[in-house]
Parts: structure tokens; sequence; C-alpha cells
């Protein structure tokens, strides 16, 4: 029952209290140099489950000893600074650790492309794959597809508690200097400050969004739209985009109508 917005607050906070000040220090004493994190959220028979997934990088190879410590005192900190945070002490395992083999340079690049996954590239095959968890827990994309699909109250005031607690939050950050070519991404106690409002790349009707579900064509036009942001105009864009446009003005278009028109497409 807990709020999805004080959720994410607590586990933000922890984050900092974990990595930074004092705590930060000794990291980079033990050799800590980056992290790339990205939040991933799932929502099951226990309400929201929001938690990172994270890439830490080490200027030299650990050795067990450096492991065995590190682990101890990340997992010390950690259920410290979610009992500070939230009020709540943790109750099982709160960080799980996993490391490569040694130049298993792959597994790294594997996890970071489920990382980009996770916020939305590759939608078409992120959709057809089963992700959920042990408590049924479903992703936000899934929730959204099952309203499409179904159009269940429930899954509507789901998705809406989403959007509402994710609000002008990011999804990725890295640490400062981690970016290649010496960019940097803003240091983590600024990124509270208010954010300029982006424009909606598209809008579209309930109604053609679940004739899209029901066409299964969730997924093509989540691939359409990431085109789009990267610089790439395909046809599926022009065509989807342009119904996108029209349900937002054809009042009488039913569900039935819009997936007649989907079925034309090519």
């Amino acid at each position: 029952e807990d709020d999805l917005g004080f959720l994410l607050d607590g586990l933000q906070r922890a984050w900092r209290l974990t990595f930074s000040g004092r705590a930060g220090k000794l990291q980079k004493e033990r050799g800590l140099k980056h992290y790339l994190r990205c939040l991933d959220l799932t929502h099951g028979q226990n309400g929201f489950h929001p938690h990172y997934h994270a890439i830490l990088f080490f200027d030299h190879k650990l050795t067990d000893d450096d492991i065995f410590w590190f682990e101890m005192e990340i997992r010390h900190r950690w259920g410290r600074a979610i009992e500070k945070t939230t009020g709540k002490a943790l109750i099982s395992r709160g960080v799980r650790f996993d490391y490569p083999e040694e130049g298993d340079v792959g597994a790294v690049s594997t996890y970071a492309m489920k990382l980009q996954a996770l916020t939305g590239a590759g939608m078409e095959a992120l959709l057809s794959q089963t992700k959920e968890g042990k408590d049924g827990g479903r992703t936000i994309w899934e929730i959204l597809r099952d309203y499409g699909r179904k159009g269940e109250a429930r899954d509507a005031a789901i998705w809406r508690d989403m959007e509402n607690g994710t609000h002008r939050r990011r999804w990725v950050v890295a640490s400062k200097g981690f970016l290649e070519f010496g960019e940097e991404e803003e240091d983590e106690d600024n990124q509270d400050e208010e954010q300029e409002e982006a424009e909606p790349l598209l809008k579209l009707s309930a109604v053609f969004w679940r004739a899209l579900c029901c066409r299964e064509m969730e997924g093509r036009l989540f691939d359409a739209v990431l085109e789009v942001t990267e610089g790439r105009v395909t046809e599926d864009w022009l065509i989807l985009s342009r119904m996108a446009a029209l349900s937002l003005t054809s009042a009488r278009m039913t569900c039935s109508d819009w997936i007649l028109e989907l079925s034309r497409f090519p």
C-alpha cells in the first residue's frame, strides 16, 4: 500500500547515504571509480517494487578479500540507509552482487544493454518476453499493454500511480566523468532541480492505443518512436504518427474501426 513516490524518494536517498560523503570516500579508497545506475520498476501482489540495477567500475582487479569487505560494507550501509529513509527494516537480502569472469567484457556489455531495454529501447523484443518476477510482478510496459488489451480499471489506476510517482525522475544516472569524451552527467545532488517540461513526441487516443494492443502492434510503435529519437524517420513512424494524430480528432472511430484500419497496415 506504500506510495510509489515515497518509495522512490527513500531509494534515492539510500543510494546517496551508501555511496556519498564519508561512505563514498571509503569506496573511492577501495578503488570504486564509476557507476552506471538504472531504475527498474515492477508491480505485483505486494505492490510496487522499485529497485536499482547498477554496474560498478573499479580501478584495479578485486581480490577475494577486497570483494568480502566491499560486500560487507555495502550490505551494512544499504540496510541502515533504507531503514533511515523509509522507516522499514530489511527482512531479507537487499543487495545482490554479480561478478563477470575476468576479461568477459561481453557480460558487462550485455547487462548494460539490459539497462537500456528497461528504459525503452528494443521494445518489440521486450514486450514479447515474459518478465514476471517471483511475485508475478509486471513491468510498466506490461501494465500499459495489458490495459490496452483488456481495458481494466485497475491497470489504468496502477499506470496513473506510476506516472505520478516517476514524474520528473531520471531513470538512468551515471557518475561524474563516466560518459565518453569527458562529458559529465549532472551531479546526482542536483538531480531534483526543476527541469524544463518537454513537449510530447506523440499523442494518441486511448481508443487507438487499445486497437494497437489488440493487433499486438504496440512494440512496433515503440520502436518507431525510438528510431525518431535517434534521427531516423521510418515508414512505420510516418503512418502510425498520422493515425495517432487523427485518433485525437476522430471521436466517432471505435476500437473496432481502428483495428480494421491497422489490419491494412503494410
